[in-house]
């Protein structure tokens, strides 16, 4: 008997349409889910970047740094090694993003509005003090001569400008985890000091533009050398055996530094090696550089 309105064979058509369609529909509403996941998980490969705009303008890049375990501090047999390096497991739960270099004399006046840094004109001009005007090239020079206390101003300014973005100086830990990057050795990166920083031997007695020598395997540059790089910790004693996400002792004056500097000797300039200063001192070999991640204690 006929359909009315529909033939059977035109019924079974569009039947089988719509049900391709469906189908379609459906293959590519799974197509979109895994491009988004596949792109989430490029967001938080190791090395993955972010950028931030500061106030002022000037852009800061970060890497990302994902949760992980490993050695910090050094073997018995490492040369140069300090007593202070007890090497011990440390699990970090969470991963964070740490600025791609130290923070750069232009993104500090860009945030702070004035130019702390010893090298921030030519040698003759410092000499003279002739008022000459920092240039571009120093600009992208690491900010040092900064205390841990300016460099909480630098943060306060940007967090109240972008609550978003919760900076804060990267606990001792962080620091020496993305030093290292998923490496041992004495140096981490590439484990060739030369090709990582600038220490005594090769820096001319002077800071250098960041970005002039290999990052690590995180996209991380000037981990070592350059600048040393304080730390949210206050300086202590390590634990004797594994801990997960250490923020350091919770009393005591002086607070961590890392990383070594131009002016430093190869020793000083190892991925396992401590400094540490009063928060009101400053120097010209040292500066910073902030993570973006949950926070921790600053107290």
């Amino acid at each position: 008997t006929a359909m009315t309105g529909m033939s059977f064979a035109a019924a079974s058509s569009a039947f089988a349409s719509a049900s391709s369609q469906f189908a379609g529909s459906a293959e590519e509403a799974k197509d979109e889910k895994r491009r988004l996941a596949e792109a989430a998980k490029r967001t938080h490969e190791p090395g993955a970047v972010r950028t931030v705009t500061l106030p002022g303008g000037k852009e800061m890049r970060f890497r990302w740094c994902p949760e992980g375990t490993f050695e910090m501090g050094s073997p018995v047999s490492e040369k140069g090694r300090d007593g202070d390096e007890r090497q011990h497991r440390v699990t970090l739960t969470k991963g964070f993003w740490m600025a791609e270099t130290e923070v750069t004399q232009g993104q500090w006046k860009s945030v702070m509005g004035n130019h702390p840094s010893y090298f921030k004109q030519s040698f003759l001009s410092r000499v003279f003090n002739d008022g000459a005007a920092t240039t571009p090239q120093f600009e992208q020079r690491p900010v040092e001569y900064v205390s841990w206390n300016a460099c909480q101003k630098f943060i306060q300014k940007v967090n109240a400008r972008l609550p978003d973005v919760q900076m804060r100086l990267p606990t001792e830990a962080e620091w020496e985890y993305a030093c290292r990057a998923g490496k041992g050795g004495a140096y981490g990166g590439t484990g060739n000091l030369d090709e990582m920083g600038w220490y005594d031997g090769n820096s001319g007695n002077q800071t250098h533009p960041v970005k002039q020598k290999k990052p690590n395997d995180w996209g991380l540059y000037d981990m070592i050398g350059n600048v040393w790089e304080w730390c949210a910790d206050r300086y202590g004693e390590y634990p004797s055996g594994s801990v997960t996400d250490p923020t350091g002792p919770s009393e005591g004056v002086t607070r961590v530094n890392r990383g070594g500097s131009w002016s430093d000797y190869v020793r000083n300039c190892r991925s396992a090696r401590r400094g540490w200063n009063e928060p009101g001192y400053r120097v010209i070999n040292l500066g910073f550089r902030p993570v973006l991640a949950p926070s921790h204690r600053t107290d």
